[in-house]
């Protein structure tokens, strides 16, 4: 598996700074794994306030409330 092809969806605590929740993806993020992670959270007994993440279509009308990045790293192609 090659870089263009693999990622993580990652889920950090804002309070604690650790890394709560995450997935390994081949090619594409999509909407299901974030679902996933969400719920696992939840399920967990993490209380969600607020989503920021970057601008995967359907994430904003998804997870309330919502906010992009305002930064995001260069992709390293």
């Amino acid at each position: 598996m090659d870089a263009l092809n693999f990622g993580v969806v990652v889920f950090k605590d804002a309070i604690s700074k650790k890394f709560i929740w995450w997935h390994f993806i081949e090619r594409k993020e999509i909407l299901a794994v974030y679902k996933l992670g969400f719920e696992c959270c939840l399920n967990n007994g993490y209380i969600i306030k607020a989503v920021v993440a970057d601008g995967l279509k359907g994430l904003a009308k998804t997870f309330t409330p919502f906010q992009n990045t305002k930064n995001h790293p260069n992709k390293a192609y």
